[in-house]
């Protein structure tokens, strides 16, 4: 961007955050989404920046009760949190391997972490990098 240039040329800025824990107690979704208001009047500052909240603890919980439904299949977000899910759960598990079989992307994604998974140079520079985070945690 160049001086003088208007800030509605900018691309649309998506920020996502996946939580493993409940950010928003007092709700029962497992997305929010965000976006940027003036306090005092109902002004929204851009439309091209949000922040969304994706909440594993819900999704498994939702999961678990079998209150997804077809939203599972309709709503991506809910597909890459089921993804992350699926090493702690055989039946998640076997569900993505199925949802990777229509979806190219979600397939890709299955391949690549299977290899990597297998890959023992991979799986020593992952061992000493969390190694690394808990020594430095340690001496905290």
């Amino acid at each position: 961007m160049k001086k003088g240039e208007d800030y509605n040329r900018l691309p649309k800025t998506v920020t996502i955050i996946i939580t493993g824990y409940r950010q928003f107690l007092e709700s029962n979704a497992y997305r929010h989404r965000f976006h940027w208001w003036e306090d005092e009047q109902p002004i929204l500052l851009s439309e091209r920046q949000e922040i969304i909240f994706l909440d594993l603890v819900m999704i498994r919980r939702l999961c678990n009760r079998g209150l997804l439904g077809d939203k599972r299949k309709s709503d991506r977000s809910i597909k890459w949190m089921l993804f992350l899910l699926a090493k702690e759960n055989n039946a998640i598990a076997r569900e993505v391997e199925e949802m990777g079989l229509h979806d190219p992307t979600l397939e890709k994604a299955i391949r690549d972490l299977e290899r990597i998974s297998s890959d023992p140079k991979v799986i020593a520079e992952y061992e000493a990098r969390l190694k690394y985070e808990y020594d430095q945690a340690a001496m905290k």
